[in-house]
């Protein structure tokens, strides 16, 4: 998978990523939480016992982008979200609340976040969800089960969308200096492919087998004949 030719220029690789932040997109997963004054009440949960009221909550309900962009809210309705991050939609949720709620404080958490890592050997996949916005690439191998006995270390793919083109890093982590990209956040939709070491062995043996499988069929012929005489 993923093969490239040798003189494939790769994108280069942003390390002040930390930056990035995720954009809402079609059919992503919201939960939505509203409190009033600025959600003074959040803060005061955290000295008493009293419990929380929220003037809004997602509960079991959970929001949908549908593929136009939009999504429908409580009392204000649909609204344009697509292309947003996470804390532009809530000033814009906060925003659209003011007029029916005193210092609408909104929080907003994208549940659906999640990227495919393929560790390398045996072509293995999975697919983790990012439940924290600050994800790093080595958490993200870690979250995966980490590289593979026959992971290339020095062949790390990532593909991400930016601005609607597909770019290509490669990365290096079979050196103590990789530790350099525990600050390169991943993000929802990322693809990240290790290339996995290739076993002469195992390549040899495939390409000769059908040869074999000839020459041994033509042995046993032989053999039967040799007998009938």
């Amino acid at each position: 998978m993923f093969k490239h030719e040798k003189d494939f220029v790769f994108d280069m690789l942003v390390m002040d990523s930390t930056s990035s932040a995720y954009t809402i997109v079609p059919n992503d997963v919201l939960e939505f939480d509203l409190y009033t004054n600025n959600g003074a009440v959040v803060l005061e949960f955290t000295t008493s016992s009293s419990s929380i009221t929220k003037i809004g909550s997602s509960g079991s309900i959970n929001y949908v982008v549908d593929r136009d962009g939009y999504t429908e809210f409580p009392v204000i309705g649909r609204t344009y979200v697509r292309g947003l991050t996470v804390i532009e939609v809530q000033d814009l949720l906060e925003e659209l609340y003011s007029f029916q709620f005193n210092a609408p404080y909104a929080k907003v958490t994208v549940l659906n976040r999640r990227i495919v890592i393929y560790n390398g050997g045996g072509g293995n996949g999975n697919v983790v969800s990012l439940g924290n916005n600050t994800v790093n690439l080595i958490e993200a191998l870690a979250l995966a089960g980490g590289l593979n006995v026959d992971a290339y270390a020095t062949r790390i793919k990532l593909f991400r969308k930016v601005n609607g083109k597909q770019e290509v890093y490669l990365i290096d982590l079979s050196t103590i200096e990789g530790i350099r990209y525990s600050n390169f956040i991943v993000l929802g939709g990322d693809i990240i492919y290790v290339d996995s070491v290739p076993s002469v062995a195992r390549e040899v043996s495939l390409d000769i087998l059908p040869y074999v499988q000839v020459v041994t069929s033509i042995v046993l012929v032989f053999g039967v004949f040799t007998r009938l005489r």
